[in-house]
């Protein structure tokens, strides 16, 4: 059985609850807080609307080319650092190889010659 003043702190809660509820949702209804979308309204002629497509168009153009020539310069730079990134690893693994056979001529003038006696014994 739980205490009388926790039922009542839980009850107090789901009040501030259900009064938070209904504020929010009255708030959502007035236009101050949450405003209405109101379509712009066209004030000029469809001969004006005509020109500004128009200028919208070569102005989309415009941007279409830069983006174009920006998408180029960036291939470009793209394969440049790929072929970077092939020499570096061609220059690493030819760098490994070169580590390996000189760990091997070190080892090989390491071994101490052996003797027959030391074989068929």
């Amino acid at each position: 059985m739980t205490k009388p003043s926790v039922r009542f702190s839980l009850g107090r809660y789901l009040i501030l609850l259900a009064v938070i509820q209904f504020f929010f949702s009255g708030c959502a209804q007035l236009d101050g807080v949450f405003p209405k979308f109101k379509p712009q309204k066209s004030t000029k002629n469809s001969t004006s609307s005509t020109e500004t497509v128009t200028e919208q168009q070569e102005s989309f153009t415009e941007e279409n080319l830069l983006l174009k020539a920006k998408i180029e310069q960036l291939a470009q730079q793209i394969s440049e650092l790929q072929k970077q990134q092939k020499v570096q690893s061609d220059q690493e693994q030819i760098h490994r190889v070169h580590f390996h056979r000189l760990k091997i001529i070190h080892c090989w003038e390491n071994l101490k010659p052996v003797s027959r006696k030391h074989l068929l014994s």
